[in-house]
């Protein structure tokens, strides 16, 4: 059952390719169906598999959804720290920035908006599997910006790795210390 919701969340996801962007937006919009009326993901990149520049839209809401594109949106997730100076601007103010840690060397001067700043390379890298660090991110924004519940997406990393019990383990284990790391940032 759908839980009634009259907000909208929206999330650009931004980083390169080969981090798992446009995987975890996909995610995060399949859990966002069980909970919303109207959900949108709406993926762009270039047309380097790896290393090319990477983003996603994705728009959860009970209201219909009017474009898939938009210059602002509530929530950032920067998996690529060197392109913080560039989009810092798309946040509303009230809004979150969540963004990888490690090589982040970008001041936010904004103070209308709420940063997490999150080492998920290095804890993926010692939970030893540094590909896991997408999943770091999207739960630290989970819980910084309570869009959807975790548990809708755990629900979908069960189905998505079905039979796969190993990469299942792992998957949750790096989503729910990225809920960990999002709780415990102001």
């Amino acid at each position: 059952m759908k839980k009634e919701s009259s907000v909208t969340h929206d999330v650009i996801m931004l980083g390169i390719g080969g981090k798992g962007v446009l995987l975890a937006g996909q995610l995060l919009a399949q859990a966002g169906i069980n909970q919303y009326k109207h959900v949108l993901y709406f993926p762009e990149y270039g047309v380097f598999k790896r290393g090319g520049f990477s983003h996603c839209y994705v728009i959860l809401s009970d209201k219909e959804i009017a474009s898939p594109l938009f210059d602002q949106s509530e929530a950032l997730i920067v998996f690529e720290p060197s392109i913080l100076v560039t989009c810092q601007d798309q946040v509303l103010p009230g809004g979150a920035i969540v963004v990888e840690s490690a090589g982040l060397n970008t001041k936010v001067q904004r103070s209308d908006i709420r940063f997490v700043s999150v080492p998920a390379v290095e804890t993926a890298a010692k939970m030893g599997n540094p590909q896991v660090a997408n999943l770091i991110l999207l739960g630290a924004y989970v819980r910084t910006c309570e869009a959807v519940s975790p548990q809708l997406v755990e629900a979908e990393l069960d189905k998505m790795l079905a039979g796969k019990a190993k990469a299942l383990a792992l998957n949750k284990e790096a989503f729910h210390k990225g809920c960990e790391l999002g709780a415990a940032k102001p």
